[in-house]
């Protein structure tokens, strides 16, 4: 289950995301299918360049039929989970994985903060729970194909999990995030960065 809250904690626990200022303070939960109003508020605040570099299409606007998919990523002819960051009451990051169908020890994975967020943690903090999240359902592989030139993903994974193995053609790069078998640590974000409330 994702922790519904993060909190203050001294340094070096796993505690505050975001700092001290409350409208930096970020939030992560399950996604609900209420959320759809706040992940189209979400994407308005995208940059054009963000949007493409989530979905390699260049649309003006998410269309809804996106926006269904990425609420319904745990419906259970999708078996996933979808998680948000969200700051105050509104939504500024999602992450997702779904299950692939022919061998569910892997899952393609998604993840995108709005443009007001960036470098600021929030990726590195959905990437590192939605890979929990998976691995808690026997995920021990998540993989995505990104844009070759997408270099805030690219950092971001390498951050998160520094055994990544990328590959490049054609200008995509294809991702593969080893999440280990064997109960072994997950990577996580910095410890100064964040804390599981309990």
């Amino acid at each position: 289950m994702i922790a519904q809250d993060w909190t203050e904690a001294p340094r070096g626990t796993r505690g505050v995301f975001g700092g001290g200022n409350d409208h930096r303070r970020v939030s992560v939960r399950e996604m609900r299918p209420e959320d759809a109003g706040g992940l189209r508020r979400m994407f308005a605040r995208c940059s054009q360049e963000t949007i493409y570099l989530r979905f390699h299409m260049a649309w003006p606007t998410v269309p809804e039929w996106a926006i269904g998919l990425l609420v319904g990523a745990g419906d259970v002819d999708r078996d996933g989970q979808a998680i948000v960051a969200v700051a105050g009451t509104e939504i500024v990051g999602h992450a997702m994985y779904v299950k692939d169908r022919s061998d569910d020890r892997e899952a393609e994975v998604a993840v995108i903060v709005e443009d007001g967020r960036r470098s600021s943690g929030v990726g590195r903090l959905l990437l590192s729970e939605i890979a929990g999240e998976a691995r808690r359902t026997g995920v021990e592989v998540l993989t995505c194909t990104a844009l070759g030139d997408n270099y805030r993903l690219l950092e971001v994974a390498r951050r998160v999990f520094p055994n990544v193995r990328l590959s490049f053609s054609g200008g995509s790069c294809y991702i593969r995030l080893p999440l280990g078998r064997h109960g072994g640590d997950l990577p996580t974000v910095d410890d100064t960065l964040v804390m599981r409330e309990v």
